[in-house]
């Protein structure tokens, strides 16, 4: 299995067979995408722009996506306070329901099955492959604030109280820790 060709061929294959399952609701897979963008993203990432770039995607089609959504009240607009153009989307009620149908579920479900070192070498090979696309398109590359270069937090009685995102210069919750980045850089631990 050494070709690199059967690795892409694999990849390729397993994102085709999620989303065969997915029928009574509706969504074609870059609705499901965008839902589980923006259900996995903080809080200076849930923006169109923010989306396109995660995908690897036009700004057009970001936008005729997102439009769907908020159309079908699965996603809702918010403005900007501090810059009016700009709008934040979130997941609805509706969408967190229907997010426990999401067909990434099957896939998950056989990611399960693999030992935990299966796992984390398959994460971090895909990973690689995915920074390798993502760089030679001149993208971002999103990540989590645990292994970014930009978090900062402040230690006292042996634990940290406060987060700071160095780049965005905003406070972070413990919530934003677990949560998707346009702004990551990778710090030297995960570099």
């Amino acid at each position: 299995m050494r070709d690199p060709r059967n690795v892409a061929d694999l990849v390729a294959r397993l994102n085709h067979g999620t989303y065969d399952d997915a029928s009574s609701d509706g969504l074609k897979p870059a609705q499901w995408s965008a839902l589980r963008y923006f259900a996995n993203a903080n809080r200076f990432s849930k923006t169109a722009s923010a989306f396109a770039q995660y995908q690897g995607i036009t700004a057009g089609a970001a936008s005729q996506t997102i439009g769907g959504l908020v159309k079908q009240r699965l996603l809702k607009r918010t403005c900007d306070t501090a810059d009016k153009r700009r709008h934040h989307l979130t997941l609805t009620t509706k969408a967190e329901r229907l997010a426990e149908a999401d067909p990434i579920g099957s896939l998950v479900a056989a990611a399960s099955t693999l030992e935990e070192s299966q796992r984390d070498a398959t994460a971090l090979g895909l990973s690689k492959m995915l920074a390798h696309l993502v760089l030679k398109r001149g993208g971002a590359i999103f990540g989590f604030c645990d292994d970014c270069e930009y978090l900062r937090c402040e230690r006292r009685s042996g634990r940290a109280d406060n987060y700071r995102c160095a780049q965005a210069e905003q406070a972070l919750t413990e919530q934003d820790l677990d949560k998707i980045c346009i702004n990551f850089e990778a710090g030297e631990a995960s570099a």
